[in-house]
C-alpha cells in the first residue's frame, strides 16, 4: 500500500514551490493526491531529475517515488490514480448473530 504524504508534508511541498517557481509547478499547484504523484512522476520520467531531488520537494521517503514510479511503469498515468479503499472486515468487530454477546 502506497502512504500517503500527511497534511504537513503538502504543505511544506506547496509553500516551497511558491517560493521557488523552479522547484515547483507550471501553473497551479495540485488539487489532490493523484495529481501530485503524477507531477513528481514527470519530473522523474519526463525531465529527468532525480528522484532523490523530487523527494526532498515533496517531503516524503524516499521508496515513496519509487512506488510511484513502479505504478507508472506498469500502467502508465491511469495506475497513479487514487485506488478505492478495500474493506476489511476484521476491523469492523464481531457481526450480528456470529454467536458473539454484544
Amino acid at each position: 500500500m502506497v502512504p500517503i504524504p500527511s497534511r504537513a508534508q503538502i504543505g511544506r511541498f506547496l509553500a516551497a514551490s511558491a517560493r521557488e517557481p523552479e522547484a515547483g509547478w507550471a501553473g497551479s499547484p495540485p488539487a489532490t493526491l493523484a495529481e501530485i504523484r503524477r507531477w513528481a512522476v514527470e519530473r522523474v520520467a519526463r525531465d529527468g531529475e532525480s528522484p532523490e531531488a523530487v523527494v526532498r520537494a515533496l517531503g516524503v521517503h524516499r521508496w515513496v517515488i519509487h512506488e510511484w514510479l513502479g505504478r507508472y511503469r506498469q500502467g502508465g498515468m491511469a495506475a497513479l490514480q487514487d485506488q478505492p479503499v478495500r474493506f476489511c472486515p476484521s476491523q469492523q468487530g464481531p457481526r450480528r448473530g456470529s454467536g458473539w454477546a454484544a
